[in-house]
């Protein structure tokens, strides 16, 4: 595959230069297996002879570092070339903890002659690139491979789908209430239960299947030509196993469930990505619908539709964010009264799709939130807003005029964007009392001290704040005399 193309090279290069009959690199535990044969070994039975690399010389090899050789006597059975006695150099490839995990072997030098001390230092040299690559295509927590690596399997898979009914499946796992271990035990208790689940996988992976940690707490696995009843009986199998993933400390314990996504996929996909998103639209899905579940993905069920719509949207948003494609708005806010006032407005979102056309507010909001991306957009708000505002600080000091700037739940109450939000002023020069945030009520009382906490510090340096959505969440008139806005 793509994600192996150069260590294939490097064996068959390295076998080359050395006038090898038959070069293999091997890696039980990663499943690779590369090799290239000369000519004159074409008939040789090869799974015997990993079976004796792996069995009879690999223990050898534990305590070693460098390149070593070995001499394999004639067998007396037959009379292929590797019947006839060889010598084997075999260069140990380590883990990130330095133990032996596979090697790379040359095989019986095709004119006869011995591995010289030379060869050994070449060899020596090539084991080190090996294990470089194999770090750039593996997750050096779990083993497993990582999401370029696996990116690329999806898409030499997409090759073996042979016929319209050919399936492969994309089962996609994200471990519930890990954030809730890392914030009662530490990092350190979180990062423990990644490798069991890590390990689970290993353990109970299929031969026709590829397990990959995609990041953070999502893994997935690939299942080459295989039906609905094997996903879902392999599925079941792996989040059946919450109690391994159960972290225990002292009397104290919390557990840690799976939910579970699985994407059929055939000739039929554009590209790889679109699988994966699937089954991970699939595995939210499952999270909505309480978690410790699974979920497959079907084109006809609402909630699959409206997760995929906000999907594109994502990435949609993110383009924004990267180039500066969302607009502002600065609504007028008009008093009532006839008395005189200072002129107020509201900045307001807006988002354009490819066409030019405005999304609808509502839509691009519930993507964001949905998938965290709203402390960002603030961030871009009230970054744009202070910029735009900046050549006009004597006009804003004159007249008492003041922009409101809306607040996510997800911000209010993040000390790193109160930071930001202070640095932003005080960069700019702006008068903080030019400034209103406006924080929906149900946000506010959601986290209330965290969110008192929040205004209290940017009021402190001359800021507004005002409740949106009043009695929205039915609950301001007994929280309001909590929560000092203005």
């Amino acid at each position: 595959s793509r994600s192996h193309s150069g260590l294939a090279q490097l064996v068959g290069q390295s076998g080359r230069y050395l006038g090898i009959a038959y070069s293999v690199l091997l890696l039980p535990g990663k499943r690779i297996r590369i090799s290239a044969t000369h000519s004159s070994w074409k008939q040789v039975n090869r799974k015997s002879l990993d079976v004796y690399l792996i069995d009879v010389l690999f223990p050898k090899l534990a305590a070693e570092r460098e390149p070593v050789v070995f001499e394999v006597p004639p067998s007396g059975t037959g009379d292929s070339p590797a019947d006839q006695g060889y010598q084997v150099m075999l260069c140990p490839l380590h883990d990130a903890a330095g133990n032996v995990e596979g090697a790379v072997a040359q095989l019986g030098n095709v004119n006869g002659k011995p591995f010289t001390a030379e060869n050994i230092r070449f060899m020596s040299h090539v084991g080190r690139k090996v294990e470089y690559l194999i770090t750039q295509s593996f997750d050096s927590m779990t083993g497993l491979m990582n999401r370029s690596g696996f990116e690329a399997q999806i898409h030499e898979s997409m090759s073996l789908l042979e016929s319209a009914a050919d399936v492969h499946q994309m089962i996609y796992f994200d471990l519930d209430n890990l954030q809730l271990v890392n914030d009662t035990f530490g990092q350190t208790a979180g990062d423990e239960v990644i490798k069991r689940f890590g390990q689970l996988l290993e353990e109970q992976l299929p031969r026709n299947g590829i397990a990959t940690r995609l990041t953070g707490d999502d893994f997935a696995i690939l299942l080459t030509h295989s039906g609905d009843d094997e996903a879902m009986a392999l599925a079941t199998a792996l989040r059946g196993n919450g109690e391994k993933l159960r972290y225990l400390k002292g009397d104290r314990s919390l557990q840690v469930t799976v939910s579970v996504g699985i994407a059929p996929f055939t000739a039929s996909i554009a590209e790889e990505s679109e699988v994966l998103k699937a089954a991970r639209i699939a595995c939210d899905s499952a999270k909505d619908h309480g978690r410790d579940r699974i979920e497959v993905y079907d084109q006809q069920n609402l909630s699959i539709i409206r997760r995929f719509d906000d999907m594109n949207l994502v990435t949609d948003i993110q383009k924004s964010l990267d180039a500066d494609g969302f607009e502002l708005h600065a609504q007028p806010i008009v008093s009532l009264s006839r008395k005189r006032t200072a002129p107020r407005f509201e900045i307001l979102l807006r988002m354009r799709d490819t066409g030019g056309n405005h999304v609808s507010t509502s839509a691009f909001f519930s993507a964001a939130e949905r998938y965290q991306l709203m402390p960002q957009i603030d961030r871009w708000v009230v970054s744009t807003t202070l910029s735009c505002l900046q050549p006009y600080v004597q006009y804003l000091a004159d007249s008492g005029a003041v922009f409101s700037i809306n607040l996510s739940g997800q911000s209010l109450g993040d000390d790193a964007i109160r930071r930001f939000i202070e640095d932003e002023i005080d960069a700019s020069g702006i008068p903080p009392a030019s400034l209103c945030f406006e924080v929906t009520e149900s946000a506010a009382v959601a986290n209330r001290q965290k969110a008192q906490s929040f205004i209290d510090t940017l009021r402190e340096r001359g800021c507004r704040f005002s409740l949106d959505d009043f009695v929205a969440g039915l609950s301001s008139f007994a929280y309001l005399k909590n929560l000092r806005v203005d």
